[in-house]
Order: C-alpha cells, then sequence, then structure tokens
C-alpha cells in the first residue's frame, strides 16, 4: 500500500486557494450549449477525441502516423514505399525542413492527386514481395478509401483553428450511425509543447483559449492537458501549471471540465507537482483521462527524469517505444488511486490495441489491472477509443459484455465508447467501423454512449 501523502504548506496552500475559488459543482462547469443537450436527454456521447488543428501539433508526428497504417501490413509497406520515394525523388528536398515548411510542400500532396496508384509504382513494389497470398491482399485494397483517409488527415494538418477540425468531426462522429441523437463530446487538449518541444505554431495558452471558446459554442466537455514541466515555468506570481488550472477552473467563468495525463510525454502520474491537482479533483469531481495506450506520442528524451511523490526516477529501458509503454502501464496509477480513492479516473483506450490482441481468450496484464481497479476503486473507468478500428479487437471486446463471469462485469458498466479522432483517421473508415462497433456491443448502448460516461463526469443524479 502506498504511503499516504503528507503535503507541504505551500502545497496545501495551492489546494485551499483552488477549494475556495474553483467551479466545485460538475453541472455548473457546463457550457449552457452542452447542458442544453443534456437536458433534452437524446443524446449520445464520444468520451474521447481530439480536434486540436494543424498548428497545434508537429506535422512530422503526422508523417509518422501515415507510415504507421496498420490496415494490413501490406498496404503499410506499400506506404511506405510510396512516400519515401515521393521525398528521394524531390528535387529541393531538405532534411532539416521544419514542420511548417513541410505542410506547404507538396510531398504527400502528390498522392493525393491520383485516386489510384500508377502500375510502375505497385510493379516495383511488388517485385519485392515472394509470398503470392500478400500480392492478392495488395490487389483487393480499396484505393480510393485509403486516398480519402490520407486527404482527411492533410485537410486538418493544413487547417489553422480548431473549429475547422471539430466541424469535419461532426460530420463523421457516432451520432451519424445512431439516428435521431444529438452529439456531446470531450474534447482531450495535448500538451505536446512541453513533451516534444518541437515547432509547435500554437502555445499551449493559446490553444488551452481557443478550446475553452469553442465549448461555449459546442456541446462538448473540455479537458486541460497537464504536465509536470509547466510547474518550472512562472505564469504570475505562480508556477504555470497551478496558475493555469486556477484559472481554467474558477468559478462564475467558462470552465474546462476535466483534465489529461499523457504520461509518456515524459513523466509519472505520480509525479510530486501532480498530486495537489489530483487532491483538488478528488474532492471537486473533477475526472481525469489519461492515456493508456500506444507509444507513437511520447518523448524523445532519454533516460526520461521523473519521480515518485518527491523521490526521483529514471526511466530508460532501452529505446524511445519501451520508456514509451513504462511510463504508459496502467500499475504506475496505483499509488495515485491509493492516496485518491474516490478520483473519477478513466484510462484512454483501456490498455491499447496491443493490449488487446492478447485479449481474445482472458485479459492481458494491461486490461487485467484496469479491470481489477475497477473492481477495487469507485470511479474508475476505461474507454475502449483507437482500437476500434481493428475489426477482431473490437469482436473480443463485444465478446466480454456477454460472459457471465463476476470479474468481467465491469465491462458493461465502467467501458466507454470514444473515437480518439482525428489520430484514429489514418487508421479506419470510421463510418464503418462505427457501425460494426455498434453490431458488436449490441443491448449495451445505452451504458457505452450514455449513462457509464454521465456517472464517469459526475453528473448522474
Amino acid at each position: 500500500m502506498a504511503e499516504k501523502i503528507k503535503f507541504t504548506a505551500e502545497e496545501q496552500a495551492f489546494i485551499d486557494l483552488a477549494l475556495s475559488t474553483i467551479e466545485m459543482d460538475p453541472k455548473k462547469r457546463l457550457s449552457a450549449v452542452a447542458k442544453d443537450v443534456l437536458d433534452r436527454k437524446n443524446y449520445v456521447f464520444d468520451a474521447h477525441s481530439h480536434i486540436f488543428d494543424g498548428q497545434c501539433v508537429d506535422a512530422d508526428y503526422m508523417i509518422i502516423r501515415l507510415l504507421k497504417f496498420d490496415d494490413n501490413p501490406i498496404l503499410k509497406r506499400l506506404l511506405e514505399f510510396l512516400i519515401k520515394r515521393i521525398i528521394k525523388e524531390e528535387k529541393n528536398f531538405n532534411e532539416n525542413m521544419n514542420s511548417a515548411d513541410f505542410v506547404e510542400n507538396v510531398y504527400l500532396q502528390k498522392i493525393l492527386k491520383q485516386h489510384s496508384f500508377n502500375k510502375k509504382d505497385v510493379d516495383s513494389f511488388s517485385s519485392k514481395i515472394t509470398k503470392e497470398k500478400d500480392l492478392g491482399i495488395l490487389m483487393n485494397v480499396d484505393w480510393n478509401n485509403v486516398v480519402e483517409r490520407i486527404k482527411d488527415v492533410i485537410r486538418i494538418l493544413n487547417s489553422n483553428k480548431m473549429e475547422e477540425v471539430y466541424n469535419y468531426f461532426v460530420k463523421h462522429a457516432i451520432q451519424n450511425n445512431v439516428p435521431g441523437k444529438e452529439l456531446i463530446s470531450i474534447q482531450l487538449g495535448m500538451d505536446l509543447e512541453s513533451g516534444w518541444k518541437g515547432s509547435i505554431q500554437k502555445t499551449y495558452q493559446e490553444q488551452t483559449n481557443e478550446l475553452l471558446a469553442l465549448s461555449q459554442k459546442q456541446p462538448i466537455l473540455p479537458f486541460l492537458p497537464v504536465h509536470p514541466e509547466r510547474a518550472t515555468k512562472k505564469l504570475g506570481d505562480m508556477n504555470e501549471l497551478y496558475a493555469t488550472f486556477l484559472r481554467c477552473f474558477k468559478k462564475g467563468s467558462p470552465n474546462f471540465y476535466g483534465i489529461k495525463c499523457y504520461p509518456s510525454l515524459g513523466y509519472l502520474p505520480t509525479a510530486r507537482v501532480l498530486a495537489p491537482i489530483f487532491a483538488v479533483c478528488e474532492q471537486a469531481n473533477i475526472p481525469v483521462i489519461t492515456h493508456c495506450g500506444g507509444s507513437m506520442i511520447s518523448t524523445f528524451a532519454d533516460p526520461v527524469k521523473t519521480d515518485f511523490f518527491g523521490f526521483e526516477v529514471n526511466i530508460s529501458e532501452g529505446d524511445r517505444k519501451k520508456n514509451a509503454d513504462a511510463l504508459n502501464e496502467p500499475h504506475n496509477w496505483e499509488a495515485v488511486l491509493e492516496n485518491f480513492k474516490q478520483l473519477r479516473l478513466s484510462f484512454g483506450h483501456f490498455g491499447g490495441d496491443e493490449a488487446w490482441e492478447k485479449s481474445k481468450n482472458t485479459p492481458a496484464p494491461r486490461v487485467s489491472t484496469i479491470l481489477s481497479y475497477m473492481h477495487k476503486y469507485p470511479n474508475v473507468y476505461a474507454d475502449f477509443s483507437f482500437n476500434f478500428n481493428d475489426r477482431k479487437i473490437t469482436k473480443s471486446f463485444g465478446n466480454y459484455f456477454k460472459s457471465t463471469d463476476p470479474n468481467y462485469a465491469p465491462f458493461k458498466t465502467r467501458s466507454l465508447f470514444g473515437t480518439d479522432f482525428w489520430v484514429v483517421v489514418p487508421q479506419s473508415d470510421l463510418e464503418k467501423d462505427q457501425k460494426y462497433f455498434l453490431k458488436v456491443t449490441q443491448g449495451h448502448h445505452d451504458n457505452l454512449l450514455d449513462k457509464n460516461v454521465i456517472a464517469f463526469l459526475g453528473l448522474k443524479d
């Protein structure tokens, strides 16, 4: 059992200030437009999505994501081949080009001008493949769909307003597959400025202000991203992490609804500076969503210097992915949950697609750990976002809902639906994949899309 945290006088002063100045009532943190949709009682939730635009991320990240196109291994290899070839043949290609310049150039645009790849490219790639069955997979690929999905990502990458991305999100969101329902979405911010220290064009504070403003116009619940590095910077007479938290949850102002943690960007959830925030979140019913999935978005620092409630910890597992996996492990949250047993916490991606690939018959370690926390702590949840792009994984997830084993009961009462828009776009045909998700979870939609989310948000009457 984790030792109970003893807060310093300075930490306790922040907690007391927060509890006296922030909005403590979850219902009052709702914007008028979100409250109106909830009051009509005819809605569905997307409990995990993103609408950050092309200035909120490093464009190089999107190139990495495109090269991680995992619908099948042959498609992935073909895209790698074509994109690398285009870059190699571009006479003005500059390896040191920054993200903004990359977006303005035409490397990927060349792919988009075609609705099928020319025979020379396919033949050249095919010559590298020896297995006849692989060629069959290649020929059966719906290339028009592939190109359209790449176009979607480029449109987002070229946008400079969150509202533009939100409008695109709504066209593809879950309510389109549940006729007559209105959409409410949890929109998660990300602090890539702290995690990557790269060419992020829109600052953390600018992103925060824009998301907050949009939440007053659209039925969304914004979640504030937190990162321990913000505590090393000053904002007024307080560190930036705490000052931003107080501002974004201030009573009587437009509010954020919850907070988002992304440990693989370089910290453990036990980082000491986060403990006072978790203490406030527990008492104010502010929900927390943590990334608990893949390692694509992660710090490149090695070792990763973090701490366990003030005791220095260095994470160095051999490479970036292994470091990220170590930071993302759900068991890292046990000490936090032991200290803040009523904390509302959702594990985003329910352990991740790799964990679910191993959970066909029995839960893999990450999934099993999350389930154990659902049994032990009253407010632990998990969303299945991103994973639904894989039909086999989705089917496995659906099968757990059919089980009569009491150990698996939390799947019915603690699981949430989310898409992970727009990160999932390159790998998912959203319309078809969401329909399949609804098919295999038939009979549980009220929980997945409504009741469980309401409970997690602390809005249950």
